[in-house]
């Protein structure tokens, strides 16, 4: 018998499309971490309702707005009236519909939206982590044949400063960037590699010299630290990424940031000028990840918070 029994929802689940959203991600990395600790676990998004009321469930996991939303949660108050609902705020989209939602607590990656949050529910400080049973550094033999590469959707209304910064200051370094989108980039299209799949992963930043991380503006000055940068230090990897505190506060030297036109530049021609004294560093980034920043933490944080409402 399962300890409880967790129902994980995320925007996008196994599309037709192959279109994987960040929360996809993450209610992944939560649902491994749950089943090795022996709870059930059952996985839900907008479409894939149709389970709801087969399955016993004690809590209930959103991570990611979606108009659907209010729907989910009524079927879910309506089968599982003793079920509480925590919703995972770990982005800006849909803020004004989030503080609306009937659930029972937040959770952010915010610590100002924390405050902001307590106001309408029970809140708690959760950082996002890496399942690094999946996402672990690979000391291979073999050669890494990537140079640079960059994964995350093309959100064309996103603010282009650090895009430019990081992104297009990298394109001159056999630069390769998947994810949903990038197609259309009317600068960065050529560089565009398609949509990769979630088990691809782990293996192209463990085959990647460099990768790239890019903030979405809102979220860097909410202190908002998203999941590529866990996942990628998770495989050992030389991660560039704008500057912003809590990123340094939390990671300090293990990323280089960019804080001015050129310094991406130089990151890329200082790694991989300098090559073959990479291990070090990998073997160090990924141990930090896997002693700190696991979902095996966050589950234990998360059930920490539910036993408060019972």
């Amino acid at each position: 018998m399962p300890l409880l029994n967790i129902g994980l929802h995320s925007q996008t689940l196994q599309e037709s499309t192959g279109i994987i959203s960040g929360s996809e991600v993450t209610t992944d990395g939560l649902a491994s971490a749950f089943l090795k600790e022996n709870y059930g676990v059952y996985r839900f998004a907008p479409g894939k309702y149709n389970l709801i009321a087969a399955n016993p469930l004690d809590l209930v996991i959103i991570e990611g707005w979606h108009l659907n939303l209010p729907e989910f949660i009524d079927l879910i108050r309506n089968y599982h009236p003793k079920a509480k609902i925590l919703f995972w705020n770990l982005s800006f989209y849909g803020f004004n519909g989030v503080i609306k939602l009937d659930v029972d607590g937040f959770l952010s990656n915010s610590r100002k939206n924390v405050s902001l949050l307590n106001r309408f529910k029970p809140t708690i400080f959760l950082m996002l982590a890496a399942d690094t049973d999946k996402f672990k550094f690979s000391d291979s033999e073999f050669p890494k044949q990537i140079d640079v590469v960059y994964l995350g959707m093309f959100h064309p209304k996103k603010e282009i400063t650090f895009e430019r910064l990081i992104l297009q200051e990298a394109s001159n370094f056999n630069l390769e960037i998947y994810g949903y989108g990038w197609e259309t980039h009317p600068i960065l299209s050529a560089f565009a590699k398609g949509i990769l799949p979630m088990d691809k992963m782990a293996g192209l930043y463990n085959n990647s010299k460099v990768v790239l991380g890019v903030t979405e503006d809102r979220q860097r000055r909410f202190g908002m630290i998203n999941n590529r940068v866990y996942e990628a230090l998770a495989c050992g990897a030389f991660f560039i990424s704008e500057y912003f505190a809590e990123l340094e506060d939390e990671f300090g030297d293990m990323i280089f940031y960019s804080k001015k036109e050129g310094d991406t530049r130089m990151s890329i021609e200082l790694i991989l000028s300098n090559w073959h004294q990479t291990d070090p560093h990998s073997q160090r980034v990924s141990s930090f990840i896997k002693d700190n920043h696991s979902y095996r933490h966050r589950i234990k944080e998360i059930m920490n918070f539910y036993q408060t409402f019972l």
